[in-house]
């Protein structure tokens, strides 16, 4: 079984993987899923600590595990918060900034910006969730026991920066 982080592996090399009869466990980008799937999963996912849930991806070999947790919850709610104030005081002084999420151009006209409404609504139905892309059958491998697999992932990821350290 091959875990790896989200940055890892592409569609296409998963298709490849699944070519070759190779099992992986991926973390997924869940923002980058349509809105109409994001709202799938919102309505399914009971947002208590420790749920899961398992969908399959349409027109794709694989599922997606979703899971939630009110510790990761808390955290991503600062983060858009932050976020979302960024963008608030850049729209106040008419400045689009580097890497500010939440802030659109309103009209073709120049230093007319508003918040991203949409985009907004679509990370706040996502606090808290966590996706994992597997092609695993749920009757060999949990939820659970795919989610403790990626969970492993940082021994290897800290073996890397001790290494590059020692190099």
């Amino acid at each position: 079984i091959i875990v790896a982080d989200a940055a890892m592996l592409s569609q296409e090399n998963m298709e490849k993987l699944d070519q070759k009869g190779y099992q992986y466990i991926v973390g997924a980008r869940l923002a980058n899923a349509p809105l109409s799937y994001i709202d799938k999963i919102s309505a399914q996912l009971n947002q208590t600590d420790g749920a899961a849930i398992r969908l399959d991806y349409p027109s794709r070999s694989y599922q997606i595990i979703c899971s939630y947790c009110e510790k990761r919850a808390r955290k991503d709610r600062r983060e858009l918060e932050k976020q979302l104030a960024r963008a608030r005081e850049l729209i106040a002084r008419k400045e689009f900034g580097r890497r500010a999420k939440f802030v659109q151009k309103k009209t073709q006209t120049a230093n007319c910006y508003a918040l991203n409404e949409a985009l907004k609504e679509k990370t706040e139905k996502l606090l808290g969730i966590k996706g994992y892309i597997t092609n695993i059958p749920q009757a060999i491998l949990s939820n659970a026991q795919v989610i403790a697999y990626y969970h492993q992932l940082w021994h290897v990821e800290q073996a890397f920066r001790v290494s590059k350290t020692d190099l």
